[in-house]
């Protein structure tokens, strides 16, 4: 299921939840003959709304819900004047605006700070504990399903000479750049994420070996030819497997393509060492 037609379909039933609820406490409102009043009752659908449904559907509850009251109070209760109603109305809707209000805004501000902290400042990206997190939950998918998985690890060379000769803003733009060409060109269900200084990280969920290797070459080959006009001497070292098996932690599967990242910066840089786990122990072909 596409992540927006989930959005939709959570909606849609925080919808029909809230509404039903706010239907339920307007007939009892309605039935109850005795001054007690229900007001905090449907704070409950309203709150509940506001704070999984969006900020225009909390604000129409809202209207729902005082209407409903005002009318059931009004066929109940005919006794009361007209002018205590009104009032006892434009309280309940400034306080239930309002309740409806702060709730909306705090999950904004929830949501808002639990993207931040998936975010690596600089590059708009995955940062390194998101990536786990990721890594973690599409290992086990893997495992379960029997698919594969395939994870990049990849380091640009030389990197410190465009610090130490240009600067440290042209070195920050040069990660960007990086970042923004992968994202731009993998795959929606992929992520590329930083993991600290010029390192990078890609995790390719259901991708075999051959596919993996065509998506890693093409990369390699964009990001050459982008990087020139920022320094000729940086290229791209890559060190990739592609999981049948896969070992018992993420730290491990990480260390594996660490390990082959560091075997092509030993054997010369600016190339790809990509290789097949089939075993749980982390044995690679």
């Amino acid at each position: 299921m596409k992540p927006k037609t989930a959005n939709v379909k959570k909606t849609n039933y925080v919808l029909i939840i809230s509404f039903i609820g706010v239907v339920i406490i307007n007939v009892i409102d309605y039935l109850i003959v005795i001054d007690i009043s229900l007001s905090i009752l449907y704070l409950l659908p309203i709150s509940f709304t506001s704070w999984y449904g969006k900020k225009r559907f909390s604000f129409s509850l809202v209207l729902l819900s005082t209407v409903g009251w005002i009318i059931g109070e009004y066929v109940a209760k005919p006794h009361l004047h007209p002018l205590i109603i009104l009032w006892n109305t434009l309280v309940r809707l400034v306080v239930f605006f309002t309740i409806a209000y702060l709730i909306s805004n705090l999950k904004t501000a929830y949501e808002k700070e639990k993207t931040l902290s998936r975010i690596d400042p600089l590059t708009g990206i995955a940062n390194r504990r998101f990536f786990i997190e990721l890594l973690r939950s599409e290992s086990i998918r893997s495992v379960r399903y029997g698919h594969c998985l395939t994870l990049a690890y990849f380091d640009l060379d030389n990197f410190k000479e465009v610090n130490d000769c240009q600067g440290h803003d042209l070195g920050d733009k040069l990660l960007r750049f990086i970042a923004q060409t992968v994202k731009q060109q993998i795959r929606e269900t992929d992520t590329v994420a930083r993991l600290g200084g010029d390192e990078f990280a890609l995790l390719l969920p259901e991708t075999n070996y051959e596919a993996a290797q065509s998506i890693l070459f093409r990369l390699q080959q964009q990001i050459r030819t982008s990087i020139e006009a920022y320094h000729p001497s940086v290229s791209l070292s890559i060190g990739a497997v592609t999981f049948q098996n896969f070992p018992d932690s993420t730290d491990k599967m990480l260390k594996i393509a660490d390990r082959l990242m560091y075997r092509v910066k030993q054997s010369g840089k600016n190339n790809i060492e990509h290789e097949l786990c089939v075993t749980p122990n982390g044995n690679i072909e």
